[in-house]
């Protein structure tokens, strides 16, 4: 073992417990990828995957808060997508609107890592997550993020990363959204059919205002 790998080795990473029943070893040691890595292979840790860690960190807002204002390295490929997305429940970026706690905006590329933005921060830019993958953690705390080896998160994604879970999750979403759709359509027809009857019943009194007008003109 040479001196580096021993060094990583004894990094020191802090137990978060959430109130999921989730925990999450953090090292405020920050480091480039390959340290960081390093530091949790050497620790008996793995990243999380970013599916896997958005999908936490919406539901437990103990991590959530613990990990305000930090940024970390996620494992996977990266990602295509650019923009703002609304975050479902399996962690998966959707294209539609989402209040503050379930937006992340996605850069493209190929080394994903997640910013939990701070409270002041997410209250201006409006989103929680920053999802980058054309560089590593930077301009804010970066800190080295991970769970032990074996473990498999508590409703996390380690079962939602197959093609069926995948599409059942947007399944989901949509559903979701089209029947918030449906509802506000059915609104909207029923305001339209009062205002309608207003608009005719107040034409009836118009036109009966306007005859006793012209009778009055007469006399």
């Amino acid at each position: 073992m040479d001196q580096k790998t021993k060094e990583l080795a004894v990094v020191k990473f802090n137990k978060i417990k959430g109130s999921s029943g989730n925990s999450l070893f953090v090292s405020e040691k920050g480091g480039d990828l390959a340290d960081s890595m390093k530091a949790l292979e050497a620790n008996g840790l793995r990243v999380l995957a970013s599916q896997e860690a958005l999908s936490l960190l919406i539901k437990d807002e103990t991590l959530k808060n613990a990990l305000k204002g930090k940024w970390f390295y996620l494992a996977g490929a990266g990602t295509d997508k650019d923009g703002l997305f609304a975050v479902n429940e399996e962690g998966g970026t959707v294209d539609r609107k989402a209040d503050v706690e379930h937006t992340v905006r996605v850069w493209s590329g190929k080394q994903p890592s997640l910013n939990v933005l701070s409270d002041c921060n997410a209250r201006i830019v409006e989103r929680r997550f920053d999802l980058g993958a054309s560089g590593g953690p930077s301009g804010v705390a970066p800190v080295v993020l991970g769970v032990p080896k074996e473990k498999i998160l508590q409703r996390g994604t380690e079962n939602d990363k197959t093609p069926l879970a995948v599409v059942q999750a947007e399944l989901r979403d949509h559903e979701k959204v089209l029947k918030e759709k449906k509802e506000k359509k059915t609104s909207l027809n029923e305001e339209a059919g009062a205002l309608d009857k207003e608009i005719a019943e107040r034409e009836k009194r118009v036109a009966k205002l306007k005859e006793v007008e012209e009778l009055l003109r007469k006399e």
